[in-house]
C-alpha cells in the first residue's frame, strides 16, 4: 500500500470535492496549495533545491539594489509632465505581416464592407490597418490621456472614437451603444 492509502485522509488531488461545482473557499484553496508546497519540499529534492535557490535570490543584495534602482527610475518616470504616445508604425507593420496569415478575411480589401470595434485601441495601429489598408469602418475605445491613456493618433472618417475607462462600473454598456454590431 502507498502512504495515502494507509492514512485515513486522502491525498488532496484525489478529493472529488475539488472538481465539484462547489469549489472550496479561497482560504481552503490557499491551504491546499501551501500543503502541496510543503509536501513537495519534503519529498522532492528538485523542488526543494528550486525553492532554496529562489529564497537565496530574493535575499540577495544584488536583487535589493536592482529593486531600489527600479523604484528610483519609476519614481522619476512618474514625475514626467509630458504625455508619451507611441507611434502606430510598428503596430501597422506587425498587423500587415501577421493578420493575413491568421485569417483570410484580413487579406486584401475584399472585406471593405466589414466593421469592427477596437477596445484599448490607442495609439491606433490596428485601426490604421483595418481602416487604412483594408477599407473597413469601425469604432475605437481607449483610456483618455487625462486618465493615463496613451492617446489616439490615428483618425479617419470611417473610424469613430470614444474615451472609455473599462474599470468604471457599467462602462461596457456604453461600448455596446457606440458599436452595437461589428464583424470583428
Amino acid at each position: 500500500q502507498n502512504k495515502s492509502e494507509q492514512d485515513d485522509t486522502a491525498h488532496p488531488r484525489s478529493d472529488p470535492n475539488l472538481l465539484s461545482a462547489e469549489a472550496p473557499p479561497a482560504t481552503d484553496a490557499l491551504e491546499l496549495i501551501l500543503g502541496w508546497t510543503s509536501s513537495l519540499m519534503e519529498v522532492d529534492s528538485v523542488w526543494r533545491a528550486l525553492q532554496e535557490e529562489k529564497a537565496r535570490g530574493w535575499a540577495s543584495e544584488a536583487v535589493d539594489r536592482m529593486w531600489k534602482r527600479r523604484d528610483e527610475l519609476m519614481s522619476k518616470a512618474n514625475r514626467r509632465t509630458e504625455v508619451f504616445t507611441p507611434s502606430t508604425k510598428k503596430y501597422v507593420r506587425f498587423y500587415r505581416e501577421w493578420m493575413p496569415a491568421l485569417a483570410p478575411v484580413f487579406a486584401g480589401r475584399a472585406g471593405a464592407n466589414r466593421s469592427f470595434a477596437d477596445i484599448g485601441a490607442s495609439p491606433g495601429g490596428m485601426c490604421e490597418y483595418l481602416v487604412g489598408d483594408l477599407g473597413w469602418r469601425g469604432h475605437a475605445f481607449s483610456l483618455s490621456q487625462a486618465d493615463g491613456g496613451f492617446g489616439m493618433t490615428f483618425s479617419h472618417v470611417r473610424l469613430g472614437y470614444s474615451d472609455a475607462d473599462l474599470s468604471a462600473d457599467g462602462s461596457w454598456r456604453r461600448l455596446l451603444g457606440a458599436a452595437p454590431s461589428a464583424d470583428f
